[in-house]
């Protein structure tokens, strides 16, 4: 979870290796929040696979710059 001004601003869930959601407030989006928390778990946490609905092109882009590759 990241918080400022007392407010979750994003969170993640993980579960063996496997990111099952990561949530930016609409507010917070495209100021780094998604990174750091992807960054944290690939580093701290050890992500190594995620979900993502093949159809959220936005969400395909970001995974990809962090070297996520399309497998099904």
């Amino acid at each position: 979870v990241l918080c400022s001004d007392n407010k979750i601003r994003a969170f993640m869930g993980i579960s063996g290796g496997n990111l099952e959601m990561l949530f930016v407030s609409e507010e917070c989006r495209g100021k780094g929040y998604g990174k750091q928390l992807l960054k944290f778990g690939i580093d701290n946490l050890g992500i190594t696979k995620v979900d993502v609905n093949e159809q959220n092109k936005q969400a395909l882009g970001f995974y990809e710059k962090f070297g996520f590759k399309t497998i099904a």
